[in-house]
C-alpha cells in the first residue's frame, strides 16, 4: 500500500502538538506575502478576506500588534489596516487604517482604541463589521485579568463602502467586564468575532480564551439588529463536551457557503501545523449540538517560503468560496525574522486533499507522525524531498504527548526514544538507534550517490534485524541492527519541510498500541494544572500520574483507535470514578486504597470503530488520580 496517497490520509497519526502530515490541497500564491509587519506593529498576524459584491475587487483587513503582543502605555496601539486589489489578488494598495481619530465609547472616561481584529459582511445596502476592542490603558494584567481594571470585547461599525470610513456605534456590542462564563472562572474573555447575516437575524461567532487553562472555544451571539441589543452568549464550541474535540485550537474567522457556516481552527502548539474545520447549518450555528467536526486534520501545510517560517501563525485561514467553486483564502504567518505576513492560497472546494503526496513541517519546533499500525518485518520504497533534516523511524516505541500544559507545548522528551532511523539531509544520511532513554548510537553514515532535491530509498527490515539500504538502486548499506516490533513514521526538526510523494510499504503488520502521557489529558481537558499534584510512578506510560489536590475532577482523553487501557493508582482519599466513551457511561471504578499503590491498567476497552473518540473520567467520591493512556490502533 502506498501510504502517501490520499486515500489512505487516515492511516497516519496527526495531532495539535505532534504534528500533522497534511495532504491539503492548497496552492500558495506566488507573489506572497501580500503584507509584512513593520515597526512598530511588527505583528501582522491576522487578517479577514472580503470580495465586495458590489464594486468589486478584494479587500484584506489586517490585524497588526506590537511585537509579542505588547499592549499598554508608552507602546503603539493594535490596529487594522485596509489593503485593496483591483487586480484579482495580484497586486495590493494599502489604503490605511479602519478607524481614523481616537474614540471612547459613550458613558466611559477611557479611550477604545486598541482594534486589531475586524470582519466585513455587506447586507441591507450597508457594509458592517464586528470587531475587537482594548481600552487605551490596557495591559495584559489589567484588562484580560477578571479582576483587572480595564475594559475590551466586541464592536460594531458600518459603512458605505469597504474601504471605509467605518463608523463606530456609541455602545459597544459585548464588554468583558460583564461575561459571566458557564464554566466558572474559565472562559472570561472574548475576542476575535466574524459577523454574518442570516435569514432573519444576525450571528456572531466570536473565540475566548481560558487563561490558566489552555483552552479556547467559540461563543455564539444573536440580534435582530447588527447594532444590538445582541443576546448572551452561548458556548457552541470548546473542550467541555464528552465528545472527541481536540486541544488548543483557535478559531477566527468564520465563512459560510451554500447554508453552512464554516469555522477553521489552527492549535497553538510551538509548531502551528495542525488545524481542524467545524461545520453547522448557518441557521443552526447558535446552538451547540449543530456543530460537528467536518475536517481533523489534512487541512493545511506551509510552504517552504522564508515568510512561512513560523507556519500558520495567529488565529487561522480566512476563507471565501466563488462562484466557481474555488476557495481563496488569506493567511497569517510570521518570517524568519519574527515579523507578521499575510498571505493567499487557494484550492478547489470540493476537493480539499490532494491525490498523491503530504507535507510534514518542522516550524519552530519538531513533528512527529506515525502509520497506525506497526511493523516489524517490511519493505519500503519511499520519494520525498528534504529540506533540514527528517529522520525516517521504525521500530519507534516511545511515548507520546506533549512537554508542557500549555500553548507552544512541543513534543515530549520521550517521544524522542527507543526507535531505529534513517537520518536524511541534503549533504547525507545516517543509519541511527536511539535507546528507551534517549541514548544515540550512529551506526553509519556516508553521502548519498547522487546530488539531487528528490530521492528515492530502499529499505529493507527482516525479523532478524538485518537492514538493507539502497538510493535510487544503489546498495549503500547493509547490516544488524536491534530487533524491534514497532511504529513505522517521520521525525523532522525544527526548520525542516518534508514533502513524501511515495511511501510504499509491505510485510507482515499488527494493531500498534501506542502509549500516551497524562499530560495530553490535561490539554484535552482544559485543566489548571496547579489544581493537580504530580508524582513519578513506573507502572503508568510516560511514567508520571496526577492526582486532584481537592475533592472532585473530570479528565478527558482524545484519542483515535479501537480500544483503550486506562492506567490509575489507588491511594488513601481517592474515590470511585465514572468511565464515558463518547458521551455514554461504560462503567465505575474504586479508586479508593489503605496504602498508595502503583499505577496499573484499571479501565480496558477494545470494542470500538476505528476513529476518534473520546474518554472521561469523573470523580463520583473522592479525589480523582489518572495516570497514562495505551490507544489500540487500526
Amino acid at each position: 500500500m502506498d501510504m502517501a496517497e490520499g486515500r489512505h490520509a487516515g492511516q497516519w497519526l496527526r495531532h495539535p502538538v505532534l504534528g500533522d502530515p497534511s495532504f491539503d490541497a492548497f496552492e500558495h500564491a506566488p507573489g506572497n506575502p501580500i503584507y509584512r509587519g513593520r515597526a512598530p506593529r511588527e505583528w501582522s498576524v491576522n487578517g479577514f478576506l472580503f470580495e465586495d459584491p458590489q464594486g468589486g475587487g478584494l479587500f484584506a483587513y489586517v490585524g497588526r500588534y506590537p511585537q509579542g503582543y505588547a499592549c499598554g502605555p508608552g507602546v503603539a496601539r493594535s490596529d487594522c489596516v485596509v489593503l485593496r486589489s483591483r487586480d484579482d489578488g495580484k497586486t495590493w494598495e494599502e489604503i490605511g487604517p479602519v478607524f481614523a481619530g481616537d474614540f471612547t465609547f459613550a458613558g466611559d472616561a477611557v479611550g477604545a482604541n486598541n482594534t486589531p481584529d475586524v470582519s466585513v459582511v455587506f447586507a441591507d445596502g450597508r457594509y458592517h463589521m464586528a470587531y475587537d476592542w482594548g481600552q487605551d490603558t490596557a495591559t495584559w494584567a489589567s484588562a484580560f485579568n477578571p479582576k483587572g481594571n480595564d475594559d475590551g470585547g466586541i464592536g460594531y461599525a458600518w459603512s458605505e463602502r469597504p474601504e471605509g470610513p467605518f463608523h463606530r456605534h456609541p455602545v459597544p456590542v459585548f464588554r468583558n467586564s460583564t461575561h459571566r462564563s458557564p464554566v466558572p472562572g474559565k472562559y472570561l474573555r472574548l475576542y476575535a468575532s466574524t459577523l454574518l447575516r442570516r435569514a432573519h437575524d444576525w450571528l456572531l461567532l466570536t473565540l475566548t480564551d481560558s487563561g490558566p487553562h489552555f483552552a479556547w472555544g467559540l461563543y455564539a451571539l444573536t440580534a435582530q439588529e447588527p447594532e444590538g441589543p445582541w443576546s448572551a452568549p452561548r458556548l457552541v464550541q470548546s473542550l467541555e463536551g464528552d465528545g472527541f474535540h481536540p486541544a488548543l485550537m483557535e478559531f477566527f474567522p468564520a465563512f459560510a457557503h451554500e447554508g453552512q457556516v464554516y469555522s477553521p481552527a489552527t492549535s497553538v502548539a510551538l509548531n502551528r501545523n495542525f488545524q481542524c474545520l467545524w461545520r453547522s447549518p448557518l441557521e443552526q450555528a447558535h446552538e451547540p449540538e449543530a456543530w460537528v467536526l467536518h475536517q481533523h486534520g489534512s487541512l493545511w501545510h506551509a510552504a517552504d517560503r522564508e515568510d512561512e517560517h513560523h507556519g500558520l501563525w495567529g488565529q487561522t485561514f480566512s476563507g471565501q468560496v466563488s462562484r466557481e467553486g474555488e476557495l481563496r483564502v488569506l493567511f497569517p504567518g510570521r518570517d524568519r525574522q519574527g515579523n507578521g505576513t499575510i498571505g493567499l492560497a487557494t484550492r478547489t472546494w470540493a476537493k480539499p486533499r490532494r491525490e498523491r503526496g503530504f507535507v510534514l513541517n518542522g516550524c519552530a519546533g519538531p513533528s512527529l507522525t506515525l502509520l497506525r499500525r506497526a511493523h516489524g518485518d517490511f519493505h519500503l520504497r519511499c520519494r520525498a524531498t528534504v529540506r533540514g533534516t527528517a529522520r525516517l523511524l521504525w521500530g519507534w516505541n516511545g511515548v507520546l504527548g506533549p512537554d508542557r500544559h500549555g500553548s507552544d507545548a512541543t513534543l515530549h522528551p520521550l517521544a524522542r526514544t527507543n526507535y531505529r532511523a534513517l537520518e536524511w539531509r541534503a549533504d547525507g544520511w545516517s543509519l541511527i538507534e536511539v535507546d528507551a532513554n534517549g541514548g544515540e548510537r550512529h551506526v553509519a553514515n556516508g553521502p548519498w550517490p547522487q546530488d539531487a532535491s528528490e530521492r528515492e530509498i530502499q529499505l529493507d527490515v527482516s525479523g532478524t534485524g538485518c537492514v538493507r539500504l539502497a538510493c535510487e538502486g544503489v546498495e549503500i548499506w547493509t547490516g544488524d541492527l536491534t530487533v524491534a516490533t514497532g511504529s513505522v513514521g517521520w521525525l523532522v526538526e525544527p526548520d525542516t519541510h518534508l514533502a513524501v510523494e511515495a511511501f510504499v510499504i509491505s510485510g507482515c503488520s499488527e494493531r500498534a498500541l501506542t502509549r500516551w502521557h497524562l499530560l495530553d489529558a490535561f490539554l484535552a481537558t482544559g485543566v489548571n494544572s496547579d489544581w493537580w499534584e504530580m508524582r513519578d510512578d513506573a507502572g503508568s506510560p510516560g511514567g508520571q500520574v496526577a492526582v486532584c489536590r481537592n475533592a472532585g475532577g473530570r479528565i478527558k482523553w482524545n484519542f483515535t483507535g479501537t480500544g483503550i487501557r486506562w492506567h490509575a493508582p489507588r491511594g488513601p482519599g481517592q474515590g470511585r470514578v465514572r468511565v464515558k466513551i463518547d458521551g455514554t457511561v461504560r462503567g465505575e471504578i474504586d479508586l479508593q486504597a489503605d496504602a498508595l499503590l502503583p499505577a496499573e491498567a484499571v479501565y480496558v476497552c477494545d470494542d470500538l470503530s476505528d476513529g476518534g473518540h473520546a474518554l472521561v473520567i469523573e470523580a463520583i467520591s473522592g479525589r480523582l488520580a489518572s495516570g497514562g493512556l495505551e490507544v489500540i490502533g487500526a
